[in-house]
């Protein structure tokens, strides 16, 4: 599935930026879904909180755009660059939730 919407927001993220002429288009928030599924991969069975913490954790580095996510947007031309840099803000998000959740389960 996440393929499937990389393909789909990389094919729709080039198109809005040629009819928007604009670089990454807000209205454009089909990377933003690819981002947040990134983050919860693995995570089958979570509390609500979970859900919470994955959006705040992705929304954190998909703003502070650490590196390589800025390299991923720059590096890679139109669409494509668009969907990466938050495909690996929802990596970033998702080793973090995990670290969370393996020390939050040491009792």
């Amino acid at each position: 599935m996440l393929a499937v919407i990389l393909l789909i927001g990389t094919w729709a993220s080039t198109r809005a930026e040629i009819v928007y002429d604009k670089k990454d288009p807000g209205c454009v928030i089909i990377d933003e879904l690819f981002g947040q599924w990134i983050c919860i991969l693995f995570f089958t069975s979570m509390p609500i909180w979970y859900l919470a913490a994955a959006f705040a954790l992705f929304r954190f580095f998909d703003i502070l755009k650490p590196w390589p996510i800025k390299w991923a947007e720059n590096r890679f031309k139109d669409g494509l660059g668009v969907m990466l840099d938050d495909g690996v803000a929802g990596f970033y998000a998702l080793g973090c939730l995990h670290l969370m959740h393996f020390f939050l389960s040491m009792n």
